[in-house]
């Protein structure tokens, strides 16, 4: 069957075009992406700090407690200089964008709005079930269990060599552990974020935010609304997808020329509302 996407992007492949990308592509991407995000975040902080600590400090850190605070303050620093270096890409600063837009439809959503720019855009950017939270409280989870674990597997005596393999097998193999606490974490700070202490620990993840996530367009408003009624059934939608300024979800030889339709008509994007910043709610 013959689809267009037609919102910012509009891709319309000819009939009998193969179907880009397979799982043996889909795979290899999320390989490649967990191998550079071990590198950049696990191996490049742990090395570095194992290679000072021995060969600039005469082990003055040790192998205990300082050192994993220490290497674990890095590794925060290496993550924060990363998203601030590539969000003053052009095109990364976009997809920032839609990354605003996801989380205002979400919320519009769920504050029960009808899904169409100008009611969406009412909502906030900043949301409290998103990635940059995830990401943030693996970063923090992480220096309580690496140093932890390393009172319990003590590292073994050697030079830096060896000290840089033990701690970056350490965190390694631990990382599955510290992904599935974060991970519960945020699902507790979705669900119970009236909560004052968890108040607390998600507000890292939503200042965060104001770098991950961007004013975004009308245009983009539309397209994060059509992205979410793709997945979502239509008995669940009703009536809640809005018909102005929205094309068509799917164009095919049977459909209305988008150009045809009368409703096609961008609407002005309203200022970002500070306050619903402040009190994001669960799901996102």
């Amino acid at each position: 069957m013959r689809t267009c996407v037609s919102a910012t992007a509009e891709y319309c492949p000819d009939d009998g075009e193969p179907e880009q990308g397979s799982g043996i592509a889909v795979g290899v991407s999320m390989v490649l992406a967990l191998v550079v995000f071990v590198g950049i975040f696990i191996v490049l902080p742990s090395a570095s700090t194992s290679w000072v600590n021995r060969a600039l400090l005469d082990s003055a850190l040790g192998d205990g407690a300082v050192f994993h605070l220490v290497e674990s303050l890095v590794r925060i620093a290496v993550f924060l200089t990363y998203l601030g270096l590539i969000s003053l890409i052009k095109d990364i600063h976009r997809v920032f964008e839609y990354h605003g837009a996801e989380h205002k439809t979400i919320s519009a959503w769920e504050h029960g709005d009808q899904l169409e720019p100008a009611a969406v855009d009412h909502h906030s950017t900043i949301h409290v079930r998103c990635g940059t939270n995830f990401l943030i409280l693996v970063m923090l989870i992480a220096m309580i269990v690496y140093t932890v674990a390393g009172f319990i597997v003590p590292a073994p005596s050697g030079g830096v060599g060896v000290s840089i393999a033990y701690h970056v097998a350490l965190r390694v193999v631990l990382l599955p552990l510290v992904a599935g606490i974060a991970f519960e974490t945020l699902r507790l700070g979705a669900e119970k974020y009236s909560w004052g202490w968890v108040r607390m620990l998600m507000q890292p993840g939503l200042w965060l935010q104001r770098i991950t996530t961007k004013q975004p367009s009308a245009d983009q408003l539309e397209v994060a609304i059509r992205a979410f009624e793709a997945v979502v059934p239509s008995d669940v939608l009703g009536d809640r997808i809005g018909q102005a300024g929205l094309p068509s979800r799917v164009v095919g030889p049977q459909d209305p020329s988008p150009a045809d339709d009368p409703a096609a008509a961008d609407h002005p994007a309203a200022a970002d509302d500070p306050v619903a910043a402040e009190e994001p709610v669960a799901g996102a």
